[in-house]
């Protein structure tokens, strides 16, 4: 069985009931929630509470912004746990393979492909602003940039990790 709670029943929720009755601006952060958009509601929530501040400094926005403050924080949390939990499941599948003495040769091709491909689009850039082939004002070639460099980034982040500044782990890592 699934723990996950109903929206209603989260602290964010409650957070956003008390504070939208301080500042109605966070309309627009329950509109994100309700559209599945978290993330943008956490920004949204942190803008507000900033403007608010700026130009009514009272204690409850102040305790308020405080308080979103150590909701975001354990939202980070939250996320890097996941995170940190799904790179620990793909070690473990990649360790259980090597156990069996089996190799995954979609894996191996998928993150070759991946790699080449995003080689190939470095080459087309530094190749394009040598000979001016034209192709850099294309909005197409711009999309497919970027959806190769995230499948690549995906690919590094894989098989060599993903780095996040130090200074956040340890901030995080305090918390547990």
């Amino acid at each position: 069985m699934s723990d996950k709670k109903g929206f209603k029943e989260t602290k964010f929720a409650n957070f956003l009931a008390k504070a939208v009755k301080a500042v109605p601006d966070l309309a627009e952060a329950a509109i994100d929630v309700a559209s599945g958009d978290l993330i943008g509601a956490v920004q949204n929530v942190g803008e507000a509470l900033n403007l608010k501040t700026k130009r009514a400094n009272s204690s409850e926005i102040t305790a308020l912004k405080l308080e979103f403050e150590k909701l975001r924080a354990t939202f980070e949390k939250e996320m890097y746990d996941l995170e940190i939990k799904d790179r620990e499941s793909a070690r473990n599948r990649e360790v259980d393979m090597a156990k069996a003495g089996k190799s995954d040769w979609l894996m191996y091709a998928s993150g070759i492909t991946a790699l080449g491909v995003f080689l190939f689009m470095v080459i087309a850039v530094i190749l394009n602003s040598k000979f001016e082939l034209g192709i850099d004002d294309s909005p197409l070639f711009h999309q497919l940039m970027g959806i190769i460099e995230g499948a690549s980034l995906s690919v590094f982040g894989y098989y060599f990790g993903t780095s996040k500044s130090s200074s956040d782990k340890t901030k995080l890592l305090s918390n547990k």
